[in-house]
């Protein structure tokens, strides 16, 4: 059924400029996830790359020095390290320092010696490097792809707002749609709102953005089911919808035409816009709540896991098993070592489960 709170004028009308607008605070947050991405790519990316060399040909420096080394723990889990080593290797002096960050549920000393690669010493890291290679891969990895979706989403949607609202100012055949309230907040007398066009087989569309000025109020209707409806109109090129105000000014509708609208409608009651966004809004405990739940569901998903890949699995070398076991305290790291070693003890050792050669058990 066509969603038709009042009826149009047959003839091509056009959505006044600015009516569709790029997400709030899109701008800044660009600059924030860009710099974010060029900043741990640039400290964590050639060390990273460096290790992975070195793991392809490595050789321990027995009597190499390892000077300022420390390990920091922040939020429980995330570990950063370093050191100044020097070593000599092939006749030849050398002096660096290494960079390490992984995520970790260790406590207490980590035992390093210096690994080089045995074609290029001059390249060195730590054993505790080669350890974590893989999750120092995922860890980085991670965060750059969080970081670069974020970048992709944002333009994206920025790019679509400009192009709707870039065709939309264009007269053509407009059509009323029916919009879902998103978020709403009040800045210095203007009211920002988001929303999504309810499409006729019930999904949502993209979210859409707009603006109403002081004296504008957006134009509210309650549906069936009593529940709030934002009335939008959408021209036939633009990829989104723009939100109508109670006034319909944002239409290029003559004084006339307008009056006659209105008057055959009841003024929606203001006060709704405020309250319509109360639906979207989390309240700060079932955020924890959830929070905690996920977190929760992760951890025994992750344990599951382990206990497969140490007791049942047939490939040791399984990334994911691996890098479970490898962060866990020593205790359970020890015992699903010795599990493994059960049934792969003739075999080299995976990650985690290595001793200082990088193949045989610990």
């Amino acid at each position: 059924m066509a969603f038709a709170p009042f009826k149009l004028p047959s003839r091509d009308l056009s959505i006044r400029e600015g009516t569709i607008i790029p997400p709030r605070g899109f701008a800044f947050a660009l600059i924030v996830f860009t710099a974010l991405f060029g900043f741990l790519a640039y400290i964590q990316g050639p060390g990273l790359v460096r290790d992975w060399i070195i793991s392809l040909d490595p050789v321990v420096i027995n009597d190499a020095q390892v000077n300022n080394g420390q390990c920091r723990v922040r939020q429980a889990v995330f570990v950063d390290c370093s050191a100044d080593v020097r070593y000599g290797a092939k006749g030849n002096p050398y002096a660096q320092h290494i960079e390490l960050a992984f995520v970790d549920l260790h406590r207490g000393d980590y035992q390093v010696d210096v690994v080089v690669n045995r074609t290029n010493p001059a390249l060195a890291t730590l054993t505790l490097g080669l350890e974590k290679l893989w999750n120092r891969t995922l860890f980085l990895g991670g965060f750059l792809t969080i970081l670069l979706l974020g970048v992709v989403v944002g333009l994206r949607n920025a790019l679509r707002s400009r192009r709707a609202g870039r065709l939309s100012v264009t007269p053509a055949r407009l059509t009323l749609v029916p919009l879902k309230l998103g978020v709403v907040q009040n800045r210095g007398g203007r009211t920002v709102m988001s929303y999504n066009e309810v499409l006729p087989n019930g999904k949502t569309g993209p979210l859409g953005t707009t603006v109403f000025a002081a004296g504008e109020e957006p134009f509210v209707i309650s549906d069936a089911k009593n529940n709030d409806v934002g009335v939008g109109v959408r021209h036939p090129a633009s990829p989104l919808p723009g939100f109508m105000d109670v006034g319909l000014r944002r239409i290029s509708l003559t004084d006339a035409e307008r009056a006659d609208i209105l008057q055959a409608l009841p003024k929606p009651d203001p006060a709704v816009a405020p309250t319509a966004a109360a639906p979207r809004k989390l309240h700060w405990r079932r955020g924890i709540v959830g929070f905690f739940i996920m977190l929760l569901v992760i951890l025994i998903a992750a344990g599951g896991y382990w206990l497969y890949y140490v007791t049942q699995s047939a490939n040791r070398y399984d990334p994911i098993g691996m890098e479970i076991n490898a962060i866990l305290p020593d205790s359970l790291n020890s015992w699903g070592c010795a599990q493994m070693e059960q049934r792969f003890g003739k075999l080299p050792a995976p990650h985690g489960c290595t001793a200082a050669d990088f193949r045989s058990w610990k």
